[in-house]
């Protein structure tokens, strides 16, 4: 009672008093509970003029009564386009949100996530401190931009050492089907069963290497989508021994099925660098070896 006859009294100058996020925090640090949602009941209206940037509004969520963090999120979440310019900004929020607020932020902001996501070092600054939950949403948000985001190993280590395991785990998962996706999509483009276009000369032996390639990347894919995320083995999953398991699988079939396949075909094991790079990139360091074939696209 206290607390509201103060705020109550103080009610027309708070806001000339408290001109910063940083005055708010200290204020409440020394408050009780009690106090300090009649402090915030009276400044509601006016977070407005002291919210400036994302570490405002974090240090405001942080802040404030948990049972408040969701009122001011809600009423401020049209806005934090302008608060948002970097990868870091983005990131001090999320901390502070709920795994369904985080969600719902990521589902929000993914069309505008590629411009202050640019290399693997602005995702690490995201995924660093948040837990799967968190994770798993960004990751969902940033599917289909992860393939341009890791093109190298040094790419994939920054996070894999940095990360927790749960959340690189998720990544994996991600990158993987994002990665399968783009080069599914990119055979599919072109016509139906013209598996030629990126071969010298148009060798029938390579159209029918790309095809089972092509078929491959679809086994792995619905593999993976039996689990969300998938929660087995990739290495094991992407090991040489069982990449031919399933090229011989497809290839018998193939054959079986189809007289021109069985005449023509000529084993030359992998023949795409995009799924070649992208299993080297997901398997761990001790397993990152090439999978067998020419390496051709």
């Amino acid at each position: 009672e206290q607390g509201r006859a103060v705020c109550e009294t103080l009610k027309d100058h708070l806001h000339s008093i408290i001109k910063t996020a940083m005055d708010f925090a200290i204020i409440l640090k020394h408050l009780t509970l009690e106090q300090g949602r009649a402090v915030y009941e009276t400044l509601k209206n006016h977070l407005h003029s002291i919210i400036k940037t994302a570490m405002d509004f974090a240090i405001i969520l942080e802040t404030i009564p948990s049972e408040q963090r969701t009122v001011v999120y809600k009423a401020y979440q049209n806005h934090l386009p302008s608060l948002i310019q970097t990868a870091w900004d983005f990131s001090i929020i999320l901390w502070k949100l709920s795994p369904e607020q985080c969600r719902v932020f990521c589902e929000a902001y993914h069309e505008h996530l590629p411009s202050f996501i640019k290399t693997a070092r602005d995702f690490l600054s995201i995924l660093l401190k948040l837990s799967p939950e968190r994770c798993r949403a960004v990751c969902e948000a940033c599917k289909d931009h992860l393939p341009q985001l890791i093109q190298k190993n040094i790419d994939i280590e920054i996070l894999n050492t940095r990360c927790h395991p749960d959340n690189v785990s998720l990544l994996k998962h991600y990158y993987l089907l994002a990665s399968l996706d783009a080069y599914i999509t990119r055979v599919e483009g072109h016509s139906e069963n013209d598996f030629s276009y990126s071969f010298w000369h148009q060798k029938t032996s390579r159209d029918l290497n790309q095809e089972v390639d092509y078929k491959i990347a679809k086994k792995i894919k619905e593999t993976m989508i039996t689990q969300s995320p998938y929660e087995g083995d990739i290495d094991t999953l992407l090991s040489p021994k069982n990449l031919k398991d399933m090229r011989d699988e497809i290839v018998t079939n193939l054959k079986t099925s189809r007289p021109f396949f069985n005449e023509n075909y000529v084993e030359r094991g992998m023949n795409s660098d995009a799924l070649t790079k992208t299993f080297r990139l997901v398997r761990t360091p001790e397993f990152r070896q090439l999978s067998l074939g020419n390496g051709r696209r």
